[in-house]
């Protein structure tokens, strides 16, 4: 991954920390420990569920994975990935997926006045390429699923 995009990444990373300490400053400010301690299990989640990208794939898959996460939550979707069965991500990469088709799902999903929905998202090489999976009870039939001809 080019320098700009790894200091860009960083920022982005800095930007959301400050954040989250803004938000855990207030809750403890107004001592408000129990939404303070639950925001802080959120966080904990999403950290948890991250490691994941990191344990399965090479550093430049990991940080192109974990780029997708961010753009998820910019289309107000939590992103978490199920199996990350790759040999290689170039193909995938290649094809500017799963930015792509997580776009299209974020059209299915629409805009709801809740809280962010949670996709699953599966990438399993096989012989044919690579099968995506997105999982989200609000999408249509649960799932969608995408190949990635090789």
């Amino acid at each position: 991954m080019e320098d700009a995009k790894v200091v860009g990444l960083i920022r982005r990373m800095r930007h959301d920390l400050g954040n989250h300490l803004q938000v855990i400053g207030g809750f403890a400010e107004l001592g408000r420990i129990g939404e303070m301690q639950e925001y802080i299990d959120l966080i904990s989640e999403d950290m948890t569920a991250e490691r994941l990208i990191f344990e399965k794939l090479e550093p430049e898959a990991a940080l192109y994975f974990f780029q997708l996460t961010l753009f998820a939550r910019d289309l107000g979707i939590i992103l978490r990935y199920r199996d990350l069965e790759l040999k290689s991500s170039r193909g995938v990469r290649r094809e500017n997926e799963p930015y792509n088709s997580l776009a299209k799902v974020a059209e299915l999903l629409g805009d709801a006045d809740d809280e962010d929905p949670v996709v699953y998202l599966s990438l399993v090489q096989e012989e044919q390429g690579v099968r995506m999976i997105f999982e989200c009870d609000r999408l249509p039939a649960n799932c969608m699923e995408v190949w990635i001809q090789e």
